[in-house]
């Protein structure tokens, strides 16, 4: 089954995306990670097919961080760094889920993953990887 995972996030939200992939890959399946291109690397070392999403992960990161639990610096945080990729980064989950038999996709993905799967007449599962 052709599997295409999408993770948008910190290491935290691609870490258990790449083992998710890894377990797939051994089970005889054919994964495909879409995720930032800070971390396709790991994809590659650890054998799997990856396409990079665009955007500045770090940036993101470091203006949450900044934001602290002030939701008015969070949204600012949110505006200045997803806005300015959101389409960038949804053409490209779209087009790496064009051959795919099974969408799975965490939190940055639950609405625009599963329309892609009504789409494409395929299913999608959620996973939600909050401590």
């Amino acid at each position: 089954m052709r599997i295409t995972i999408l993770t948008y996030g910190s290491q935290g939200d691609v870490q258990p995306c790449l083992a998710l992939a890894v377990y797939l890959q051994r089970a005889g399946h054919t994964p495909l990670l879409a995720l930032p291109a800070l971390f396709r690397a790991q994809a590659n070392t650890l054998g799997i097919p990856a396409v990079s999403l665009p955007g500045d992960i770090a940036q993101l990161s470091l203006g949450f961080n900044r934001a602290g639990k002030n939701p008015l610096a969070m949204m600012r945080a949110m505006q200045e760094n997803i806005e300015p990729v959101a389409i960038e980064v949804a053409r490209a989950a779209w087009l790496a889920c064009q051959a795919a038999d099974l969408i799975v996709h965490t939190f940055a993905f639950t609405l625009g993953a599963h329309a892609f799967a009504r789409q494409l007449n395929i299913p999608d599962i959620s996973v939600q990887f909050f401590p």
